[in-house]
């Protein structure tokens, strides 16, 4: 485990493997470097792959007030200076894609190319709505009332049937984890995004962009990623059937293909 300084707090990150060009992970807004963990064995031998833990995310040091997202830009901005990376490619999902999005726009010239998966264009106020129904089920610092407030709708309908058991024994798996720091860390990540909006901003990005979304994501739903569709200038759309918010762990095969397949600009996209 590597670290840097940002924002005068110390933030972790991986790199694996020593082949290509380097690949930036950022997280969703519960998900740290290790949720990444399926995806590297494949990504590494195309690419150096960074797993990187944001501000509050996993053992990167926790902060201690309020911030805006643009925090988070500051701090990739941070690490691949820190590396010495001039162009950065970029896959984001939720959170880290509204991360990813926002460095896209404010440095536009820092970025090759980039993948963004059930990602929202803005904080409307349905979104803001179940961050702060998470924020409540946090402060409530008891981890049956936490991780039920949002396991159902995380995942697609038949996905959350078919992996019942596995979903809530990972329940379990998590319980000494979830500690009165990490619930804190939960709100104030929740409260980072509430004021996020790029859609007067997304011609801005320069990059070309690979947008994903799951047609049963009912976090983040569709019509935000078919607005990115309509205001990049350089992109492509696929809808992931099936897939729901949490298709970062339900469809990770896909998502590791339609990878390999956009930064090495492979041509041949599969229709859905």
């Amino acid at each position: 485990m590597q670290e840097l300084i940002s924002n005068g707090k110390k933030l972790t990150y991986e790199i694996h493997g020593d082949t290509g060009e380097y690949l930036l992970l950022l997280n969703g807004l519960m998900m740290t470097d290790k949720s990444w963990l399926t995806y590297v064995p494949t990504l590494m031998q195309y690419y150096k792959v960074i797993c990187f833990n944001m501000h509050d995310q996993g053992n990167s040091e926790m902060m201690d007030e309020l911030y805006p997202l643009d925090r988070q830009v500051e701090a990739v901005l941070a690490l691949i200076d820190h590396i010495g990376i001039e162009k950065i490619n970029l896959i984001g999902t939720s959170y880290g894609g509204c991360v990813a999005l926002s460095f896209s726009i404010k440095y536009p010239a820092r970025v090759k190319k980039m993948l963004v998966f059930n990602t929202p264009v803005y904080a409307d106020p349905y979104i803001i709505e179940i961050g702060r129904l998470w924020q409540k089920a946090a402060l409530s610092y008891n981890v049956d009332t936490y991780y039920d407030s949002f396991a159902p709708n995380l995942y697609a309908p038949e996905y959350f049937e078919k992996h019942y058991d596995t979903i809530y024994q990972r329940k379990e798996l998590l319980r000494p984890f979830l500690t009165a720091p990490y619930y804190d860390s939960i709100v104030r990540l929740c409260k980072s995004n509430e004021k996020f909006d790029v859609r007067d901003d997304l011609d801005k990005i320069t990059a070309p962009v690979l947008i994903i979304g799951g047609d049963e994501d009912y976090i983040t739903p569709l019509r935000h990623q078919r607005i990115m569709a309509e205001k990049i200038p350089d992109n492509r759309f696929i809808i992931l059937p099936g897939g729901g918010h949490g298709v970062v762990f339900e469809k990770s095969d896909m998502i590791v293909f339609l990878a390999i397949g956009w930064f090495r600009e492979i041509n041949v996209m599969p229709v859905f």
